[in-house]
């Protein structure tokens, strides 16, 4: 059960995404006689462009957006605002891209939001349309009425109007909110670097801006050891793949480690903070025979790749939304002046970058958003910068591994590690270059 729109998700007994969910399963709410709230609402169908209550929906979604968020269910009918009808409405793109287009059009700053449409079991050109509302970290979000912005806020059934000492008030929050996290991250970031030696090591941190809530529980360590467990074979097929399944709780986090309790781990580390916090730890390079320490660019560009996606789904499990600090850095081991050396392939054959490097103290710092990076393609897309930045401390420019696009360039990949990011690339609809072999 996800936490994002957790009292949703226990009239349906299922989870939002669920790929078996149907639009007969929203007879439940009829069944319980669930009310209008909040953080949901229901709509018999959309409002025709032009009409007269067809600027209703960009309040709502502003206002369950500044507030705690919310779920609309349109083709749910009500009375008095009690569900008492699932009637569906036409199962086409239209309204979707209508919808979108009038949020894009009329509210700022954009708030995020998905639209899914449920289709009948019996009748699949009819379906419930499910538009999810995360809360947000960009609160206020204004709308436009009658040629001015206005601040709107849902309370129960109602929506009313920010007070401008209200909107100045969430200005600052919105504000001291994102130093905050900053400085937390950071203490973040330095205690998962403390928990590293004796390798080199890709540390990353993410922290939300709008935090979720893990409940800390024996079922729950029980939960996410299913979950991850279930996961790792959908993830990208680099560290934090070398992370063991040896799970445990520490203070309002959980760990994923191949070490025991008490040590450090040994190639890799996974800590899963309750409010939707992540720490990645994997080992990207290690001595050679000679004592030279060795770096795979290939391993890094693709350890961030699934170390983004792991922590934008951890997030999102965690009700964790919107954007996530996050800060990344490579580690070497603890030895005075320490230095590395990447291997990068060109053409099928692997070369030196020329130079020994020192990259220790070098934190990479962006901002990303957690429902981009929790898929795939979206974790391919935003790896690029942050492994070009982590990658210019070693004089190498860019990933050639990976385009600014997002594609895979398997090219450039050596031997086997050619073969492994192909085929998870073509499960995951990552595009692959043409020109792969």
């Amino acid at each position: 059960m996800s936490r994002e729109h957790r009292r949703v998700e226990e009239y349906l007994g299922k989870q939002l995404d669920d790929l078996g969910l149907v639009a007969e399963d929203f007879e439940r709410f009829i069944e319980a006689r669930a009310s209008e709230d909040t953080d949901l609402d229901f709509k018999r169908g959309f409002p025709d462009d032009g009409a007269a209550d067809s600027d209703k929906m960009p309040s709502l979604i502003a206002g369950m957006a500044n507030e705690i968020g919310g779920v609309i269910l349109v083709g749910v009918d009500e009375v008095e605002a009690v569900a008492s009808a699932v009637v569906g409405v036409a199962n086409e793109e239209g309204p979707e891209l209508s919808l979108r287009q009038r949020i894009a059009s009329s509210v700022s700053p954009l708030p995020r939001f998905s639209v899914r449409r449920v289709p009948f079991a019996e009748d699949a050109a009819r379906c419930v349309f499910v538009v999810a509302i995360p809360r947000s970290s960009d609160s206020p979000h204004a709308v436009v009425v009658n040629g001015s912005l206005r601040y709107p806020a849902r309370h129960g059934t109602t929506r009313r109007y920010m007070s401008e000492s209200e909107v100045a008030t969430r200005y600052r929050q919105r504000f001291r909110t994102a130093e905050d996290v900053a400085m937390a991250l950071d203490r973040q970031h330095v205690e998962a670097q403390s928990r590293v030696s004796g390798k080199a090591w890709l540390v990353l941190s993410t922290r939300p801006l709008a935090p979720g809530a893990l409940e800390m529980s024996r079922k729950e360590l029980d939960a996410t050891t299913d979950w991850w467990r279930q996961l790792l074979p959908v993830i990208c097929p680099w560290p934090p793949g070398n992370v063991g399944l040896m799970t445990r709780s520490g203070q309002r986090r959980y760990i994923m480690s191949d070490a025991s309790h008490g040590d450090l781990p040994m190639y890799g580390e996974l800590i899963l903070h309750a409010d939707g916090s992540c720490d990645v730890l994997a080992v990207i390079g290690s001595h050679r025979d000679d004592g030279a320490l060795s770096i795979w660019q290939t391993s890094i560009v693709f350890s961030v790749v699934a170390s983004l996606q792991v922590a934008g789904l951890h997030a999102m499990r965690a009700g964790a939304s919107g954007d996530a600090m996050l800060a990344a850095a490579i580690v070497l081991p603890d030895e005075e002046r320490a230095t590395a050396s990447l291997i990068s392939a060109r053409s099928g054959f692997i070369a030196q970058v020329p130079g020994s490097y020192s990259v220790t103290g070098t934190t990479t710092r962006r901002t990303i958003s957690l429902d981009e990076v929790s898929c795939a393609a979206g974790a391919a897309l935003a790896s690029y910068d942050l492994a070009s930045d982590l990658l210019g401390a070693f004089g190498s420019p860019e990933p050639i591994e990976l385009s600014r696009e997002g594609v895979i360039q398997p090219h450039f990949i050596y031997g086997d590690d050619k073969i492994r990011a192909s085929q998870w690339a073509r499960r995951n609809d990552v595009v692959v270059a043409d020109s792969a072999t």
